[in-house]
This record gives structure tokens, C-alpha cells and sequence, in this order.
């Protein structure tokens, strides 16, 4: 990957407080599913991934992901805005959701693998530990500034639902000492519609150049196999969103 990271993903706190502060990245690469027995894994968590949405994936494309996770004694729901393009946020609403008690609030880069070049979206979400969403979940959208028509009527929206299965990557003690994320990687298997998609990821609190193509070098390394051809978000392989 020879491009260049921009100034302001390394500086972006600097430019006020109506542009939120990106703390941290999270690289992702695609692997075909058979790929997952040949990763030495352990921690296993199984949930079912809910997606809400309208008409013809309307939330999508305004930037908006609706998401119910529900596991073995745990569940949440999130509301997540994601974009290619640099945003500001609404500030008052910006500080009463970073210091909400109700939820946890947090604005992140996702790196996705291309071979030579440097892809990546921004992301905000705001996610409380319940089944339906909270008036902090349309909170976020006046602080997004596109209020959703209607508000959140999840029971009259369509679902679609996702089986995943994820665990941890188990690393050699030589590995454990060249791991550039914050934590061991992570390695989640969806299945939707009878297809699946594999998914290899990383969080990083340096969001520098070097320590982004690092940690791609890093994922590669780990998995002793090609890369699906088929790279990009799992939600949108999951909505089904096809361009």
C-alpha cells in the first residue's frame, strides 16, 4: 500500500470540537471460509446479528446501520454512521453522547484490504446494552444532522439476520511480541442466505501509515492462505447492497 495517509487522520482532533476525534482503527481482511480451519483459534462466541432496515436498503445509503447482537446471556443495539468522506457532527450532542451513562459512544477508521492501496471509511456509533433502541440512538442522528423520517420503529422495518461465530486468534509467544493492536486479533465467520464471509481484524491505537501497513502485514502473516478476492464491509454483503 503506497498511498499516503491525509493530514487530518492523524490531526483530526485539532480542527474544533464539531468534527469528532477518531481514537482508534480497526484493519479488516476477507478470507474464503474454508480458511478458518487452518487458523489456530480459541474463545469461540456465537450471536445472532440483526440488520434493520427500509425499502431498498434507505438507511444504507444515507450512511446508517441499524444492529441488534444477541448472544448467550448478552445483547445490544447499536446505531453506526459510516462515510468515505470526512463529517461534522453537532457539537452539544456530540458531548452528552461521548458522556452518556446509557451507552457507549465512539467514533473509529476501518481499514479494508486492497493490495496496493490504502482504503478506509470513518465511523461513529452509539451502542446500549438493550434489545430496542433508546432516545440516545435518535440523539445520534441529530448529531449526524439526517434524522431518520419516522423515528425508530424497528417492528415495522424488515430484518435480516446473520449467524456469527467468532473467536480469538492464537498467537506464538513470538508473535505476542510483534502484535501491533491493542488486543489479539479476531477472526468472525457470518453466515447469510447459506453463503458465508470470513472476516480477520485488528484495533489500533496508532493510526499512523506505518503502524496501519503493519498491522495488514501483521494479518497476512497470520493466515497461510490468499485473500478473498472478495474484500469490503460484511454488512453490506449481508444487506445484499450491490453498486
Amino acid at each position: 500500500m503506497k498511498n499516503t495517509l491525509p493530514l487530518f487522520l492523524l490531526s483530526f482532533s485539532a480542527y474544533g470540537a464539531h468534527l469528532p476525534e477518531f481514537t482508534q482503527g480497526e484493519i479488516k481482511i476477507n478470507y474464503p471460509c474454508g480458511t478458518e480451519s487452518v487458523i489456530s483459534k480459541n474463545k469461540e462466541e456465537k450471536e445472532v446479528i440483526t440488520f434493520f432496515e427500509r425499502g431498498n436498503n434507505e438507511l444504507y445509503e444515507a450512511g446508517y446501520i441499524l444492529r441488534r447482537r444477541v448472544s448467550e446471556g448478552d445483547r445490544d443495539f447499536t446505531i453506526k454512521y459510516r462515510s468515505k468522506e470526512s463529517f461534522s457532527v453537532d457539537r452539544n450532542y456530540y458531548q452528552e453522547l461521548l458522556n452518556s451513562e446509557m451507552g457507549e459512544f465512539k467514533c473509529e477508521y476501518d481499514f479494508t484490504y486492497l493490495p496496493q492501496k490504502l482504503n478506509f471509511s470513518r465511523s461513529c456509533s452509539f451502542k446500549s446494552e438493550t434489545e430496542m433502541p433508546l432516545q440516545e440512538h435518535n440523539d445520534f442522528t441529530s448529531m449526524i444532522g439526517k434524522e431518520i423520517d419516522g423515528g425508530f420503529h424497528i417492528n415495522s422495518m424488515k430484518e435480516v439476520s446473520a449467524q456469527s461465530v467468532s473467536w480469538k486468534v492464537k498467537l506464538t509467544s513470538q508473535e505476542e511480541q510483534e502484535n501491533p493492536f491493542t488486543k489479539r486479533p479476531s477472526l468472525e465467520k457470518w453466515t447469510v442466505r447459506d453463503e458465508c464471509r470470513l472476516e480477520i481484524s485488528g484495533k489500533l491505537s496508532n493510526l499512523s501509515q506505518e503502524a496501519v501497513e503493519a498491522g495488514f502485514q501483521f494479518l497476512l502473516r497470520l493466515v497461510p492462505e490468499a485473500p478473498s478476492p472478495e474484500q469490503g464491509s460484511k454488512t453490506s454483503w449481508a444487506l445484499g447492497v450491490t453498486y
